[in-house]
């Protein structure tokens, strides 16, 4: 990615924070999902966990980790001209936001996938299928 030019590619990255005693009286997950511009999954990737500990620092929760990467994919209809119809499209997006996030008590918090079990890595062999339940490719 050149400091000239943003990154080719939009991801969008659920990060998982915890905070608790003594800054709390019981244990709190936080879980953001974070916009993020990269050239590919892996550096997308490593600017997620990047964001994760900045923000984490800053904010005083500890980043746990991520709980899914994924490339967003821009499904908007266009009009003749070519500009989006009745939205706004993911190339008009600005970079490195969040755009939702929510707290939950300590067992209700997301698990931290790892990366190999990331959809967004996954490489369509379905005998790796990262899941117990879901879909079954054949």
């Amino acid at each position: 990615m050149s400091e000239t030019s943003p990154a080719r590619y939009w991801f969008v990255a659920i990060q998982v924070y915890r905070r608790g005693p003594p800054a709390i009286r019981e244990v709190f997950f936080q879980h953001r999902i974070q916009l993020l511009r990269a050239e590919d999954a892996q550096q997308a990737y490593e600017r997620a966990l990047f964001m994760g500990r900045t923000w984490g620092v800053q904010s005083g929760w500890v980043f746990e980790g991520l709980h899914d990467l994924q490339e967003l994919v821009d499904v908007l209809p266009a009009v003749a001209d070519g500009k989006p119809q009745g939205a706004v499209g993911v190339e008009h997006m600005t970079e490195d936001r969040c755009v939702y996030l929510w707290h939950a008590r300590e067992d209700q918090g997301w698990p931290i996938t790892p990366k190999d079990q990331m959809l967004v890595f996954w490489d369509g062999d379905t005998s790796k299928w990262p899941f117990d339940q879901g879909p079954k490719l054949a």
